[in-house]
């Protein structure tokens, strides 16, 4: 993996910025609902929308993530994108995602060919809120995007460049026992820069950062 590679993931990707905001407000909600295994089963409207953008957003990025891995694929399913995914990777159910100090792996279930549980009650929350609206949860919103997160890291060319699968580092956005986490703070304060510039009206998108 570059350092190309990693900085990548803050520079023109819709997809990981969307991560980001869905993040952001996860990390918001527990403010109210300590994140942490007492209040596994916690649900509110907050989690319900959380998990339903993340869901919707994980069904866009994995049909990307078929797309590179075949051009000629157009999976509707979640089925049918996880036969093209685990045929390319067959590590991919072992992805592991560490948030805070908790690890957890959203797509393990793939290595027998079923689908996750959050990903079914997903569904169901979705079609029948009336039913299932306690079953949209704080552990299910968590793995929900930690789900997202690795669907993310497998739609750039780093993601499927490892020989094996990582633990990632949620909070940070960085790969777990990355060595080059100090070039990295360097890329994300270029690109704040830029930013800044740019709302001033110093330079132009195409300029280079000073």
């Amino acid at each position: 993996m570059t350092l190309i590679g990693i900085v990548d993931y803050f520079r023109n990707d819709r997809h990981f910025d969307y991560f980001l905001t869905l993040e952001e407000d996860f990390i918001k909600a527990g403010r109210y609902a300590e994140i942490c295994q007492d209040n596994w089963d916690t649900y509110s409207t907050e989690f319900t929308r959380l998990l339903l953008a993340t869901g919707s957003e994980i069904d866009v990025v994995a049909k990307l993530v078929c797309a590179r891995i075949d051009s000629a694929t157009t999976p509707r399913t979640i089925d049918q994108w996880r036969k093209i995914i685990t045929d390319h990777e067959p590590n991919f159910p072992a992805a592991t995602v560490r948030l805070f100090d908790m690890e957890f792996r959203p797509w393990e279930e793939w290595a027998t060919d079923n689908n996750p549980d959050w990903w079914d009650l997903y569904n169901k929350v979705k079609h029948r809120r009336d039913v299932h609206f306690r079953d949209a949860t704080l552990k299910r919103v968590m793995i929900a995007l930690g789900g997202l997160y690795i669907m993310c890291n497998a739609h750039k060319p780093v993601g499927f460049d490892n020989p094996s699968p990582k633990h990632y580092r949620w909070r940070g956005i960085r790969f777990h026992d990355n060595p080059c986490d100090d070039e990295l703070k360097k890329g994300i304060a270029a690109k704040q820069e830029r930013k800044r510039l740019r709302e001033a009206g110093v330079v132009n998108t195409a300029d280079p950062i000073p």
